[in-house]
């Protein structure tokens, strides 16, 4: 279980750099005003941060869907899991629906990883931006 919560971690901060990038972010910007500008994106709600960006990327439907599964999934395991399951994990008792449940989610997070990698990929790719490039300047960045 904390293993799948910070992948969820990852995805929504993932999720909210996306954001960024899409919606705030300009050259030049600096690493403070990003960072500002990335608390203020995570404030937001999960739902609300993936269908900003869904409104903005060119998502495969594969894609669209696993964003609409995670937020899902990632809401009843937050919420409503030990609800569901918490007398699950009592000595005598099987886990088996929780941890495959639990395990559907772990994959879902790192499809959903790829695919917005993928898409946000493409997006910077058809403005002209080449993400090597981006890359390189960012080490550059960060090693002066």
């Amino acid at each position: 279980m904390g293993q799948l919560v910070w992948q969820l971690q990852m995805v929504e901060r993932a999720v909210a750099e996306t954001g960024v990038a899409l919606f705030d972010g300009y050259r030049g910007m600096g690493i403070d005003k990003a960072e500002a500008k990335l608390a203020k994106r995570r404030r937001e709600t999960l739902g609300r941060r993936i269908q900003r960006i869904r409104n903005r990327l060119s998502l495969s439907e594969e894609t669209a869907g696993q964003l609409r599964d995670l937020v899902k999934e990632r809401n009843w395991f937050i919420h409503e899991s030990h609800r569901e399951h918490g007398s699950d994990i009592r000595p005598g008792r099987s886990v088996a629906m929780l941890m495959n449940r639990l395990d559907r989610l772990s994959k879902l997070t790192n499809q959903v990883l790829a695919g917005l990698r993928e898409a946000f990929g493409a997006h910077v790719l058809a403005h002209g931006i080449d993400l090597r490039e981006v890359e390189e300047e960012a080490r550059r960045k960060l090693s002066s």
